[in-house]
């Protein structure tokens, strides 16, 4: 069963970027059982591959009309966090 669906918004730690957002574009599943996710990184075209257990669920993003806030709303927890610019 895949942890994550095509679709997801995640994040992951990139060595010398930080954190970088990507949507997962596909699951494959290896002959070894790993599962590796084909992600679209945010401000770019060329998708990576990583194992899923890089990966984490960002959750859900609601856009206000309130200027540049918005909410983030984690799957996990189901607790808000509002940034706001």
């Amino acid at each position: 069963m895949n942890s994550f669906q095509v679709g997801s918004r995640v994040s992951f730690q990139a060595a010398n970027q930080g954190v970088i957002f990507g949507i997962v574009q596909d699951i494959s599943l290896h002959a070894d059982g790993t599962q590796v996710a084909t992600i679209l990184p945010e401000n770019s075209n060329k998708t990576i591959q990583l194992p899923v257990v890089a990966l984490s669920d960002v959750g859900l993003i609601f856009v206000t009309d309130l200027g540049l806030s918005f909410l983030i709303m984690k799957k996990s927890t189901f607790l808000p966090l509002i940034i706001r610019y």
